[in-house]
Order: C-alpha cells, then structure tokens, then sequence
C-alpha cells in the first residue's frame, strides 16, 4: 500500500473523525480570525442602525436602574451584554426621566437623549458597544464546528465553520447590537446540548440544555418555540430508538425535560433580578389577542412564574405580530399582512450562490447515500421548518431575513455533510467543494464592508436591490459614515438628505437641507426606504417629520446617480 493510499485508509478508518496534526486546529483558528476580522472592520464606519439606536442605550439604562421596561419589546440579555462597555467607558446615562408619556416611541426618545447628552463620543461608543456580539458570534460558530464535527468528522465541521463566518447574513448581524445574532446562538446551542443529552442521558447534561433554554428565552421571545420542540425531538427519538433502549430513553429524557424546563425558569426570573414576580395574567391589561385569550381562560387565574416585564413584553411583541408595525415591502408592493412566501424568496435572494448550490448537492447526497441517520438529520430539518411555517403563517411583520437568521447555523451544520471521508476520496469531487468555498470567498469580499445589503448576484443585482426587499434587508440607517465620505470624494460641502433611521447626520460632520416632497435641482440624497414609499417619522430633526409614501414620487421614475453603500440614492450630481 502506498504512503497516500495508507493515509486515506487511516482517514476512513477512524469513527470518531479525530483530527490528525496540528493543521486542523490552525485552520479552526485562522476561519474564526477571518470572521471576525471581517466583522470588526466592516463594523467600525457603520452608523447606528434604527433599533441599535435604541437597544445599546437600553442596555446601558437596565445596568443603572434595573428597570427592564424601557424597550421591553425584547427581552434583555444582550442589550444588558452589550450596554456595559458603555458605562466602562463613561457614557452619561440618565435614568431619572422614563419618557412614559410617549408610549411606543420611548425607547427612540430615550435613544435621541442619549445621543444628544453623548455627542462627542457617539461613534466610539457603539462601536464599544457591538464588539461584545462579536464574541457571541464566536461562540455560534464553535457551536457550528462541534455539531457539524460530531456528525460528519473534522472536515465537514470545516465546511460548515466556513460556511458559517463567511455568511454575509451572519456578518451583517454579528456586528450590530441587535438580538438576531444572540437568538441565533442560544436556539442553536439549546438544540445541540439537548441533541447530545438524548445521546447519554444524564441530569448534568440537562442542567446545561435548561441554561441554555433559559438564556435563549432572555435574548428573544421566539425562543419560546423551543418549548415544545424539545419535546416533540425527544418523542422522535424515542420512536426511533431500539427495543431494549425506549423505556430508559422515555423516562430519562422526561426527567431531564422537566429538569430542563425547571431551569430554564429559574434563569428567566435571574435575568429580571426575579423582579415582580410571579405575575397575574388577568391584572395585567394584556393588549394582544394571544394572552388576552389566555387571561380569559382557566389559565388566566393562575399566578405564572414567571417575571411580569417579561409578560408584558411578550404581548406587546404578540401584538405586533398578530397586527403588523409598518407596511410590509417585497417586489414592488406594501402589504400590511405580508406574504406567506416572503422569507422564502428574501432567504434565496439574499443567500450566496455558493451556499445555495452546496445545499442542493448536500441534499442530493443525503437521498442518495443516507450515511447519517434520520433521527440526527431531524434535529436539523425541523426546527428549520417550525420556524419557516410560523414566520410564514403566523406573523405579520415581513422586516428583513433576520427573523429567519436561527435556521442559518442549522443549514451551515448539514452542510458539514459534504465533509464526509468517503466521498471526498475522488479529486474531482474534492474540486467541487474547493470551488464552491472560493466562490463563497468572492461573494464575501465582495459584498465587504457593505453586508447588510448583500444579496446573491444571481438573482439580484445590488444596485436594484430595492426593487426586491427593503428595511433591515438593505436599508437600516447604517450608511451615514459612507456618506460623509462620498461627500469628502466628491467635495461637496452641503447635501439635501432624508435618511432612514434616527441619528442625526451632523454628527458625522454631514451639512445638510431636510429634503421633502418638492423637487430640488441641489444634490440630493435619499434612503432607498423612502424613495420607494416606505412610510416613516424622521426623528433627527426638530420637530420630527412623517415621511408619507408619497414624498419622494418625483424621484420615482429617475435613476440615481450614485449609491452609497447600496442603501442610500443620491442624485443631482454636479457633472
């Protein structure tokens, strides 16, 4: 046997996939570096998003007051994560007035004092303020090594870690002080912890999966879908199991569920200081459909364990859900109930072609070969289809890809599939998975620094992007830096700007005239939100002005000529 062939065989001839020499580790090492990297400079000459503008003060404000009411709307683990560098670094954060008087818009009214009373340091401190998701996002993608590891071996946790820091749409959301990225880890870490639990059975094992449950519960409240998925993956796996396994899996796995659930509870009143709790339903003044039909019911007389902020967050984001916020854009069109294909097309649109065509090949490998089993492959497929089938069905607010962002670390892991020994024994299908990863690496690096308006070129060309999706999908306020420096490029000194979000443009040294609903022949720049109708209510001038979807027709029929960072239309230009 020659010196090749014996390598192969003692590649193949390992079950446990255990890596061979120091090369896997520094690859590992050197993935995890480029995505980061790439996240941290594309981070730095972002201006705030609309709801960072919020979510980081937040954060700040929970640590001085405690009180988590402020944004309630989510939960609070990682604007608590994500708001302490701020007061490490000395940021003025008032807690004394709580803006209650203005009601849904408090938390923007409290971001604009924030920004105000913070003006000088403004931009350093959100960039302070997103490097900790930055280490959430690293946590992910360990996540994704070891779950795609464990099932395919150490090269198929490289193509899913590859797949995984390179995604434009996770580097888009591990940069910004938002929950998706958060959700995302704590969804897909709960799954792989619960995934190894039935595999040895043994309460430490469900301590860590109720941590994890309960952590997931604190950062978004789609976590709650976990709370019957657990359940349904153990039942599965119980049905699936050997004869002489069944019982003993039935009774250690419901043990460990309810152990699991235990703590996961215990972890949600800690988050909230175990603040105001329990909670009374019925004295609550639920305002969704969801928990008012609850309050109503047998349940409602129940004290739940369970922190009243948390509840009352919950309904509000219920209500949202059930009745829509803003109209809802795809194609050309607003809905304000949006389209139960919306996530589908906004998921192929904006997805790399190299991801996309990976998947189809691992797909296709699955049905040919079935090397992994069926129930592994589960916990995989249908926590992706839950969340498909309730976003689709069940929701109202067609925002941005983002909601669907906890299935991605899912598909990154099957597409660990591809890594199997025995299938890249052949050159030339080795070929197919380098081309692939190279082209993934130009699609990366070309979409740099600009990820929150990625989209596959073979579908959409980004300049054109807004013809097809908007708000958190292209446009979410995050070019005003870009915009200074398209001005500095082309001297001018004074532009006529409306922009979709919250800061104020003089910030960034941007002089400007507020543009509105009659022509002008001065450059002129427009969020391409506006331009194409999105209604809105510009808060960064005084007083605040709502954009209606009418404003900006006169630039309907015109094409830009230049685009700054694919989100922002200016036109006007001095030859």
């Amino acid at each position: 046997m020659t010196g090749g062939k014996r390598k192969t065989a003692r590649r193949q001839a390992d079950p446990k996939g255990r890596p061979k020499g120091p090369w896997y580790g520094a690859t590992v090492v050197f993935l995890l570096v480029l995505h980061l990297g790439l996240a941290f400079f594309s981070l730095k000459d972002e201006s705030p998003t609309v709801d960072e503008f919020a979510h980081l003060p937040a954060g700040a404000y929970y640590w001085l007051s405690g009180d988590f009411s402020l944004y309630g709307k989510n939960p609070p683990l990682v604007k608590l994560w994500c708001g302490w560098p701020l007061l490490a670094a000395g940021a003025k954060v008032q807690t004394e007035d709580r803006y209650e008087e203005v009601g849904d818009w408090r938390p923007w009214v409290y971001g604009t004092r924030f920004m105000r009373d913070n003006r000088a340091d403004y931009q350093r401190l959100f960039i302070l303020g997103r490097l900790p998701n930055l280490v959430l996002s690293l946590g992910l993608g360990l996540v994704v090594l070891f779950w795609a590891k464990e099932l395919f071996g150490p090269t198929g946790g490289l193509i899913a870690l590859l797949a995984y820091g390179l995604g434009p749409n996770i580097l888009a959301h591990a940069r910004l002080v938002t929950m998706d990225l958060g959700m995302s880890l704590f969804w897909a870490l709960t799954l792989y912890l619960f995934w190894r639990f039935l595999k040895t059975p043994k309460f430490g094992r469900a301590a860590w999966v109720g941590l994890a449950l309960g952590l997931a519960n604190l950062t978004k409240f789609s976590a709650l879908l976990l709370l019957p998925l657990l359940p349904a993956l153990w039942l599965l796996r119980v049905l699936s199991a050997p004869g002489e396994e069944k019982k003993r899996l039935f009774v250690r796995g419901l043990a460990g569920l309810a152990g699991s659930f235990l703590i996961a509870l215990l972890v949600i009143n800690a988050g909230y200081g175990f603040r105001d709790t329990p909670t009374d339903l019925r004295a609550m003044a639920a305002t969704s459909r969801s928990l008012q039909t609850l309050a109503a019911g047998p349940l409602g007389s129940w004290s739940w364990p369970a922190p009243r902020d948390y509840l009352m967050g919950l309904d509000r984001q219920k209500k949202d859900a059930e009745a829509g916020v803003f109209p809802n854009y795809l194609n050309g069109e607003f809905s304000q109930d949006g389209w139960w294909y919306y996530f589908s097309y906004a998921w192929l649109v904006k997805t790399p072609a190299a991801v996309e065509a990976a998947l189809i090949l691992a797909l296709g490998l699955g049905l040919v070969r079935r090397r992994t089993g069926a129930a592994d492959l589960i916990f995989l497929g249908l926590p992706i289809a839950l969340l498909w089938v309730v976003l689709s069905f069940f929701n109202q607010i067609n925002a941005g890809l983002r909601y669907f962002l906890p299935a991605q670390p899912l598909i990154f892991v099957f597409l660990g599939s591809l890594g199997r020994v025995n299938w890249l024994t052949s050159w030339k299908r080795r070929a197919v998975v380098i081309a692939l990863a190279g082209l993934l690496v130009m699609e990366t690096l070309g979409a740099f620094p600009h990820y929150l308006a990625a989209f596959n070129p073979l579908w959409v060309k980004r300049s054109e992007a807004r013809f097809h999706l908007l708000d958190s999908n292209l446009d979410w306020g995050q070019d005003l830096i870009h915009l200074k420096k398209f001005m500095d490029r082309r001297g001018l000194t004074k532009i006529t700007l409306a922009y979709f979000g919250h800061v104020d443009p003089k910030i960034y040294g941007i002089n400007y005239e507020l543009a509105g609903a009659t022509p002008t022949e001065a450059p002129v720049a427009v969020s391409a939100n506006l331009v194409m109708g999105l209604p809105y209510l510009l808060t960064y001038v005084d007083p605040p002005v709502w954009v209606r979807p009418e404003t900006f027709a006169w630039l309907w029929d015109r094409r830009p000529e230049a685009q700054v960072g694919y989100s922002i239309l200016v036109y006007n230009l001095p030859k």
